[in-house]
Order: C-alpha cells, then sequence, then structure tokens
C-alpha cells in the first residue's frame, strides 16, 4: 500500500469517514471562495492563501472540539492568524529568527563568562544582537507604514494598490473565514451559517468584477454536500441517544 493510502487510513481511523468528508468539503468551499478572489483581484497570488485556508480549517475543527466558549475561540484564531500573517505573509519570520539566534548566542557567551570565567560582561559583543533587533524594528515599520498610508488612501476615498498590503488583509480574511466556517460544521453541525459570510465575499467580489461564476458553483455544491452531512450527523446523535446500535444504523442504511 502506498503512503498516500496509509495516510488516509489513519486519517478515516482517528476522524471517521463523515468527519474527513467534511473537512475536505469545507476546504473545497473556502477553496474556491480564493480562486473567485483571485481571478477577480489583479495580482493576488493564490498559494499562500489556499494554505491558509487549509490551516484555518484544520484550526477550526480543532477548537470546535475544545470546550472553549465562542468569544475564546474567536479571541485565539483572531490573535493566530494576525500571527501567521505576521511571520509568514509580512515575512518577519526571518529577521526575528535572526534575532531570536543572535539572543542565543549573547546569552551562551555571558552564561561562559559569568558562570566558567567569572568574569564580568565587558568582552561580550552585543553588535550582532543590536543588527538584528534593528532589521526586526526596520521591516517592521516598513510594514506599518505601508499599512498606514493603504488605509489612509482608502479612508480619503482615493484607494491605492499595495499587493503585500492587499495580501495581508485577504489572508487575515480568508483565515477568519476558514476557522469559522469549520467551527460552525463542527459545533453547531450548522454549515449554511458558517459558509454564509464566505459565500457573501465571494458573490460580492464576481459581481463587482464580472468574472465567470464556476467559483460560486463549485461553493454551491460544496455547501449542499456539507448540509447532507450535516443532516445525517445530527440524525446520527439522535439515534444514539435513543439508544439505537450504530451497526444496525449502518445496516439500515
Amino acid at each position: 500500500m502506498s503512503i498516500f493510502g496509509r495516510l488516509l487510513r489513519r486519517a478515516i481511523a482517528r476522524l471517521g469517514f463523515s468527519n474527513l468528508l467534511a473537512i475536505l468539503f469545507l476546504c473545497l468551499a473556502q477553496g474556491s471562495l480564493v480562486r473567485g478572489v483571485q481571478r477577480a483581484t489583479t495580482g493576488l497570488p493564490g498559494e499562500p492563501l489556499l494554505a491558509l485556508v487549509g490551516l484555518g480549517v484544520l484550526a477550526g475543527w480543532w477548537l470546535a472540539g475544545r470546550r472553549l466558549p465562542g468569544w475564546a475561540a474567536a479571541g485565539w484564531a483572531l490573535l493566530t492568524g494576525l500571527l501567521l500573517n505576521l511571520l509568514a505573509t509580512a515575512r518577519l519570520a526571518r529577521p526575528l529568527a535572526a534575532l531570536l539566534t543572535a539572543a542565543w548566542d549573547w546569552l551562551g557567551q555571558a552564561a561562559h563568562l559569568v558562570f566558567l570565567e567569572r568574569a564580568g560582561l565587558a568582552g561580550i559583543d552585543p553588535s550582532a544582537l543590536y543588527q538584528s533587533a534593528q532589521g526586526l524594528a526596520l521591516s517592521s515599520q516598513t510594514i506599518l507604514d505601508r499599512l498606514a498610508t493603504w488605509l489612509a488612501a482608502l479612508l480619503a476615498r482615493r484607494p491605492l494598490y499595495d499587493p503585500l498590503v492587499v495580501l495581508l488583509v485577504w489572508s487575515l480574511l480568508v483565515w477568519c473565514l476558514s476557522v469559522w466556517t469549520a467551527w460552525w460544521m463542527r459545533r453547531r453541525s450548522q454549515p449554511l451559517v458558517g459558509l454564509a459570510p464566505g459565500g457573501l465575499v465571494l458573490a460580492l467580489n464576481l459581481a463587482a468584477s464580472a468574472v465567470p461564476v464556476e467559483s460560486l458553483i463549485v461553493w454551491l455544491g460544496a455547501l449542499l454536500a456539507l448540509q447532507g452531512l450535516a443532516g445525517y450527523s445530527v440524525r446520527l446523535r439522535t439515534w444514539l441517544a435513543h439508544g439505537y446500535y450504530l451497526a444496525d444504523i449502518q445496516a439500515d442504511w
């Protein structure tokens, strides 16, 4: 058996076939949203947004299985999305990693001098630490300046196109929508409520840009499939609560 086959069997055994199907259809629905937005927005890359769709759906599914209230799950999702955006989309991961590496080297030198040689910290060269901190601060300031310029132009009704800022905004929105849909599907078995915000965003983008509506058709198909899966899950829980055995239910189906 291939590696993909073994991974698929493990995923089915761990999640259940219906849950795995639900996750796949959620990814399909959100992927159609990304595809439609990408066709309507010039220069918007689709690969990072599709990666966020998969991560967001899995994160929302995981959150729905935890004993967290809705507001706590929403706060966690927002903070995680902002962190992912800053590290990956804004590309602050590399300067942050350089700063952490320089700080670790500085601490190692300090420990060596203080604990082994019983000397002071005057012999430590902090130039690499300072340079890394300045690099991270400069990168962060550049992103903040571009965000402020883009927002000021938007509020002044003279929007300008900044590819980085546009990608940051769409990345955060796609992440939040993906977490939202998965949370509502698993916690409440209400895919329509979960997919409605993304469907509205997709419809408005298609209407404003007059691009073909294939992505909306795929989104509707995924919604219908999720509605069927949600109905089956609700009925299954009802049957099990009334004392029916799972083997008898599967035999009848």
